[in-house]
């Protein structure tokens, strides 16, 4: 059956795979296919677009012709017995694209290519996973294999390498460093003279960086200011029902089909359909609700003060409840 990859957004998955696959001595064809490649896309054209992208990964020109060409050889390739693993077909990311059916997918992909030699690699955030795929798969064992962030010896090596003391840093945030996709953006940080030490960086500006370039980097599937407007609108829709004493579920929201950062956002393992804020989304959700309702105010020359004291005391009943 389809090898699955999971573990958290930013552990390493696809730098797994890739590390692997080098340290082979004679490594079968490796194919990298995006999960955005699957848009809109049924089981049964799935194949086409896999057929697709290896010929364009093996070099076929943009003409029409030499990529019909291409497929229609990989079709004949498909249909012809292969004994052993001759080539690899890795869907990266696929809980970044939450609106294609994957389980179905990659059961027909994998049932496609397994005889001629091929073999389907995925990988996902486990959340995702567990909610979306466990269960529906053809296979009643799928073969997983989970990736863990690095552990603290492994986090601080790293750290001394560029002689940076982890004593210094605080430690919530040398907890998320173990988080490799974290940490080199905390480094970049340093180098682009954002921050002069790690000792200057706290949580919700490390999230937020993170924010920030998985958004220019076209890995975070929602816009930054689309995740931006809707942690400061679930910070409001806290601070609505702090006002209206309604503490129970404070924390929980509807609609995960189009929540994918796991730094802000939980799953709930019981209702998938439902989730919850990390205590670090709201920090970052009350932070941004507050600059949202200061420059309300200033657009309609409102004092800043009072509106900023109107937030205080629901917000630190919020603190209190959570």
């Amino acid at each position: 059956s389809p090898l699955f990859i999971l573990g958290k957004g930013g552990a390493g998955k696809s730098w797994a795979v890739a590390q692997a696959w080098a340290s082979d001595p004679d490594p079968p064809a490796l194919f990298i296919l995006p999960a955005e490649l699957f848009v809109q896309t049924t089981s049964d054209e799935a194949i086409e677009v896999v057929s697709r992208t290896i010929a364009k990964q093996c070099g076929a020109e943009k003409g029409e012709s030499e990529s019909d060409r291409w497929e229609r050889k990989l079709k004949r390739w498909l249909n012809t017995a292969h004994q052993g693993v001759r080539f690899i077909v890795y869907l990266d990311g696929i809980n970044q694209q939450q609106t294609v059916d994957w389980a179905r997918l990659i059961d027909s992909i994998d049932a496609q290519i397994r005889a001629a030699g091929g073999r389907v690699i995925v990988s996902s955030r486990r959340a995702y996973f567990d909610s979306h795929l466990s269960g529906r798969l053809m296979s009643a064992r799928p073969n997983i294999v989970p990736v863990s962030p690095w552990d603290d010896d492994e986090r601080d090596a790293i750290l001394l390498q560029r002689a940076l003391d982890p004593a210094s840093v605080a430690s919530k945030v040398l907890d998320a460093l173990r988080n490799p996709r974290l940490l080199g953006i905390a480094l970049d940080l340093l180098d682009n003279e954002a921050i002069a030490g790690l000792e200057q960086l706290d949580i919700g500006r490390l999230l937020f960086a993170h924010l920030l370039a998985a958004n220019q980097s076209g890995q975070q599937p929602l816009p930054a200011y689309k995740l931006v407007r809707r942690l400061s609108n679930h910070a409001k829709q806290l601070i609505a029902k702090v006002n209206s004493g309604q503490f129970e579920d404070l924390l929980i929201f509807e609609d995960l089909e189009s929540v994918v950062e796991e730094h802000y956002f939980h799953p709930l393992g019981h209702d998938p359909a439902r989730y919850t804020l990390s205590q670090d989304g709201i920090r970052l959700a009350l932070a941004l609700a507050v600059l949202d309702h200061l420059h309300q105010a200033m657009r309609n020359a409102r004092p800043l003060v009072p509106s900023t004291l109107a937030l205080i005391d629901p917000v630190a009943a919020l603190d209190d409840a959570s």
